[in-house]
């Protein structure tokens, strides 16, 4: 996730959704343009010998960039803190969260299981702690496919009403395209997002047989529900927007 007070945004990273691709493609600008005070960026760090789960955030405070207050109020937030977390945070700050463009980038449901999926027997390999302790990925893809995932995509977005919260959702599948109107609502430079995290398996649906494609649209419907209601080229999308 990444807020920016001066622009007035606010990232919500899901999973294997081109979060990393798009956060690290603003992180690299704001830093460039020494915008870095403005950007609080929170990236899970996991795998290193440093404890802190956000990077960004401990950098801030060993240097004396936060405030005693502010440093309370970021770490109610890590790299993929839905909407509802955000929200309330800001309700108990009384930051109308109404003054900032809220987005998230949204994926195909069935492609982006196949994606975790190999992306965690990846990390496993590397003997990544948090994959080798998940037992789901050393067993089938079809036991992992309706295993219970932390988060479904659709409870990333949504507010405490079950309203989808975000201004604007872009399509895993229009990338570049959706990216580029993202930077021009948050006024910075177009940039070419670069593929990062990018796990090596056959197309989707290779791994898929009638049964499990039934019971994943009814574990994950309200997923594809959001899926299928966003057009591949539109600018705003009437379905977001807080309500």
């Amino acid at each position: 996730m990444i807020i920016s007070h001066s622009k007035k945004f606010i990232f919500i990273h899901i999973p294997k959704c081109a979060g990393t691709s798009v956060r690290r493609s603003i992180e690299d600008y704001f830093c460039e343009n020494n915008m870095e005070r403005d950007l609080i960026s929170f990236r899970n760090y996991h795998w290193g010998k440093n404890n802190d789960r956000n990077v960004d955030l401990a950098w801030k405070i060993k240097h004396k960039k936060l405030t005693e207050k502010q440093i309370v109020f970021y770490k109610k937030f890590n790299q993929h803190s839905p909407y509802k977390c955000i929200e309330s945070a800001f309700k108990k700050e009384n930051i109308n969260l109404d003054d900032y463009f809220k987005f998230s980038f949204f994926r195909n449901p069935w492609e982006r299981r196949v994606s975790q999926y190999f992306f965690g027997k990846q990390q496993a390999k590397k003997n990544r702690p948090f994959f080798l302790r998940n037992k789901y990925y050393q067993e089938s893809f079809k036991n992992f496919a309706l295993s219970p995932p932390p988060l479904h995509q659709y409870e990333s977005i949504v507010n405490s009403r079950g309203k989808i919260g975000v201004d604007f959702i872009g399509r895993f599948d229009n990338l570049q395209e959706d990216f580029d109107y993202v930077c021009e609502r948050i006024e910075i430079p177009k940039m070419e997002l670069s593929h990062r995290n990018k796990t090596d398996h056959e197309h989707y649906m290779e791994y898929y047989d009638d049964e499990l494609m039934n019971s994943f649209a009814l574990e994950y419907a309200d997923d594809i529900e959001v899926f299928n209601r966003l057009p591949i080229k539109r600018r705003e999308n009437p379905a977001c927007g807080s309500q």
